[in-house]
């Protein structure tokens, strides 16, 4: 479980394709991170694997299908969220992590300071959102 308040910026230091999916390395400055914990990368659920000089993820074929993570290069920075704990305060709102679609940016308009965004959701993923919901957008 995640609050959708980025903690840190990562950056993916390498990627390489198996049998089983996608390994990902993300140099990351979570101090305390172990394997098996949760961490939130761009929004997405992964689960630390290995933990040298960098967090290794391995990433399923269906993480691949749902998400944009399978495009993520080298030198990319993405935002990084560890998993809540029962001790932690609930800023932002509560996201799974288990991401179910990727949207599209169809319209952008300014508004001062602030920006107005317009999305479009496949059919299958607008049946899913509720008026006034919550979506996590690169877990934000």
């Amino acid at each position: 479980m995640f609050s959708g308040i980025i903690r840190a910026l990562g950056t993916v230091s390498s990627r390489s394709l198996g049998d089983a999916g996608l390994r990902l390395a993300i140099d990351m400055p979570l101090d305390g991170a172990r394997p098996g914990d949760s961490i939130a990368v761009n929004g997405i659920c992964l689960t630390v694997c290995e933990l040298d000089e960098a967090a290794h993820f391995d990433l399923s074929p269906e993480t691949l299908d749902r998400t944009l993570a399978g495009d993520w290069q080298v030198g990319q920075a993405v935002n990084l969220e560890p998993a809540l704990t029962l001790a932690d305060k609930l800023d932002g709102h509560l996201v799974f992590g288990h991401v179910d679609g990727v949207a599209e940016l169809v319209d952008l308009r300014a508004q001062g300071e602030c920006a107005e965004m317009r999305f479009g959701l496949g059919a299958e993923s607008g049946r899913l959102v509720a008026e006034k919901g919550s979506i996590a957008l690169d877990g934000i």
